[in-house]
């Protein structure tokens, strides 16, 4: 059933747009990773231009991954997987279907991971195992879905135009976190924040609202009317 949704997702046509999009993805962010410093520098402050490294790509992430999900849930209600319903049940269907988002969000992860350390290997000279921040990944990764589990929950094929509008709305709410530090902020939508990404149960705050928010798309698709 998920390999059935996968296939929904990537279209023969929709491959090549994504294709061309990871492309664009992976320019993007060595345009962005890409430094000025010269090897000697880098070597000198090796501790500054790691951080101002990492720095850089967190950013990146806070702007480019919104944009991506949202272009990624965009036809998330198409008939053919409504279709589906009817043999298999609304709550296996949806579970799913939420599986099968998760599943290709985690894989533009790993290959922005992937980009991320091949670039510090061989076009820096600070590259260290040092410089692999799994902690920051995981927090991002977590946020991302969020949103994305929001974008489940809230849109639908009538109204998917709000998508970008969501969008928007992640991306100024990041930034306002970033400015504003209220913790309830953070308790009402736990998206990375550099703040609060070094309090001790961050980490699992985040993974029990993504959990939260995974019952709540399921228990909100058992009673919706089905439209085909």
């Amino acid at each position: 059933m998920i390999k059935y949704i996968l296939n929904g997702i990537f279209t023969h046509k929709r491959r090549k747009i994504v294709l061309g999009y990871l492309l664009l993805f992976a320019c993007s962010l060595f345009l962005v990773l890409k430094t000025d410093t010269t090897a000697m520098e880098q070597l000198l402050h090796k501790e500054y231009e790691i951080y101002h490294y990492n720095n850089k790509l967190f950013e990146f992430l806070k702007f480019f991954m919104p944009l991506s999900i949202g272009m990624l849930v965009m036809e998330h209600d198409q008939g053919h997987i409504k279709i589906l319903v009817t043999y298999f049940g609304r709550k296996r269907i949806h579970l799913a279907k939420i599986v099968s988002y998760i599943l290709v969000v985690t894989i533009l992860f790993y290959f922005t991971y992937l980009v991320y350390v091949l670039y510090a290997k061989f076009f820096t000279s600070f590259y260290t195992t040092k410089i692999l921040i799994h902690d920051e990944f995981l927090y991002v990764y977590l946020s991302s879905l969020i949103f994305l589990l929001y974008l489940l929950l809230c849109i639908r094929e009538k109204n998917k135009l709000l998508i970008f509008v969501f969008v928007i709305v992640n991306i100024l709410y990041s930034m306002i976190q970033e400015r504003i530090i209220r913790i309830e902020l953070f308790y009402l939508i736990p998206l990375t924040s550099s703040l609060f990404k070094t309090y001790k149960y961050t980490l699992w705050y985040q993974v029990g609202y993504v959990t939260l928010l995974v019952l709540i798309n399921i228990h909100i698709s058992k009673k919706e009317h089905l439209t085909i």
